[in-house]
């Protein structure tokens, strides 16, 4: 693989020396560069001789190839003798969900005023903060201190509230009216 790889290096660099060489000539480079250095050491004659750059550069790169791909596997070697010894390195990509997405609501949320809570039977008395409101003597309702799943299964069904509560369980929004109202009528 690297001796692949190094000879279609060389043979790109090879490409592209030649195609910067026509450039060069065609601007007129080649000639100042030439003019140049004849002026800077006081020679009578200097020009480059493209035929014989061409030749150094791609036996040069040929050798440079043999060498690069020998060292390359002189590395893989050393690399492999070296992880037999210590045991080499092991690299793990874990993949982290970072927010879990909503799932979608199969029934809009209800909206309520005040924190009252729906009844579904208007001869049952409200509980919680609607009923201290309606009473501030009445001390705390029967059974508002049972889950809300249970005071869930008590309502009609097709009259029954939907949960107010965060959908997230680690999220702090309160209703500041549900929890004010019932800690005042309370503290009484």
């Amino acid at each position: 693989m690297s001796l692949i790889f190094y000879f279609c290096l060389w043979a790109i660099l090879l490409i592209a020396g030649v195609i910067l060489w026509r450039f060069a000539v065609t601007a007129g480079t080649v000639d100042n560069v030439e003019n140049f250095i004849k002026e800077l050491f006081a020679l009578e004659t200097f020009t480059f001789n493209p035929d014989q750059i061409f030749r150094v550069s791609a036996l040069g790169g040929l050798v440079m190839v043999v060498a690069g791909s020998g060292f390359t596997v002189l590395m893989a070697v050393l690399f492999n003798l070296i992880s037999d010894l210590i045991g080499g390195v092991r690299m793990t990509v874990v993949e982290e969900e970072t927010a879990r997405p909503r799932p979608k609501r199969t029934r809009p949320r209800k909206a309520t005023s005040g924190g009252a809570r729906y009844v579904a039977n208007p001869t049952q008395q409200p509980t919680g903060a609607a009923r201290s409101v309606a009473n501030p003597t009445q001390g705390p309702a029967q059974g508002t201190a049972r889950p809300r799943q249970q005071q869930a299964a008590t309502q009609d069904p097709a009259a029954q509230q939907v949960d107010e509560t965060p959908f997230w369980p680690r999220d702090k929004r309160k209703n500041p009216k549900r929890g004010s109202l019932s800690k005042r009528s309370t503290d009484r």
